[in-house]
């Protein structure tokens, strides 16, 4: 039995992920975050608490939602946020357990931030490695170090953000400086957990040559030898109209693949093997 003192707030539970992880995963997707990067695909993970996303597509425009929010005959409104126990969240991740047995996979814990909800998060992931599943998280490093050091005893994976390197231009674009990004980072990689880099590819943001070359030799320098690329698309522009908030990359273009290769060059010239999408 797990101690349920402590409630968190889950947005998403997505089965069958390839892409957050070895071997066939659940991915639980925490809500909360302290970042506001503009190229965001899940908006609705950013505030603490339980929001409403509605869909226009699907509403009868018949006012009944005006006097319960929580009735919806066209089923046009979700509610994005759910509280979930440990054990609640334990017991339903193990239904999946023969997938992850058979495939090499586990639990990933992503976000919004993780790191928000250390407490909550630290608490399931070792439940999980106490029945024997393969945990990982990702996480922007935004946190303090005490709640990373927490969480990453329980990992035997952790995929960490690399977006923008220059701290004043982060604390500008993103809302938080770089410097804590990196502190963190390096220290992590002291403690000999698997750390693979993801660096969102975010034209006229991330995709800078000056950013680039500089994430390069950061995670050369630390002694690393592969990064994951993860090349920018629009598939949550339509949640940002649900949850009526403006998008503002809506007339940006993905790269080609001869710009991604351009990229991925780069980062092979500092001698790391380079994965395209995770």
């Amino acid at each position: 039995m797990y101690s349920d003192d402590v409630k968190g707030l889950v947005f998403n539970i997505q089965r069958y992920s390839l892409h957050d992880g070895n071997g066939i995963r659940t991915t639980v997707f925490m809500k909360g975050c302290p970042l506001r990067c503009p190229w965001c695909c899940n908006p609705e993970s950013l505030l603490p608490q339980p929001e409403l996303m509605k869909d226009e597509e699907y509403c009868l425009h018949c006012v009944v939602c005006s006097r319960d929010d929580e009735i919806c005959p066209g089923n046009a409104l979700l509610l994005q946020g759910r509280w979930w126990s440990v054990s609640q969240l334990v017991d339903e991740l193990q239904k999946d357990y023969l997938f992850f047995l058979t495939s090499g996979g586990g639990v990933t814990f992503s976000g919004g931030e993780v790191l928000l909800q250390c407490e909550f998060v630290t608490a399931a992931l070792q439940a999980l490695v106490n029945l024997g599943v393969h945990a990982a998280i990702e996480t922007s490093g935004i946190g303090d170090w005490q709640r990373l050091d927490a969480l990453t005893n329980f990992c035997g994976l952790v995929m960490y953000d690399l977006k923008i390197m220059d701290d004043e231009v982060s604390r500008v674009t993103l809302g938080t400086g770089s410097r804590i990004v990196k502190d963190n980072f390096r220290r992590l990689l002291q403690k000999k957990i698997k750390v693979i880099p993801r660096v969102p590819l975010i034209p006229g943001y991330t995709a800078l040559p000056q950013n680039l070359q500089e994430i390069a030799e950061f995670v050369s320098e630390c002694g690393l030898n592969e990064v994951d690329l993860l090349p920018f698309h629009q598939y949550g522009r339509k949640k940002y109209q649900r949850l009526n908030k403006e998008y503002k990359l809506t007339e940006q273009l993905p790269f080609s693949t001869l710009e991604i290769d351009v990229v991925k060059k780069l980062f092979e010239s500092y001698g790391l093997s380079v994965r395209i999408g995770g």
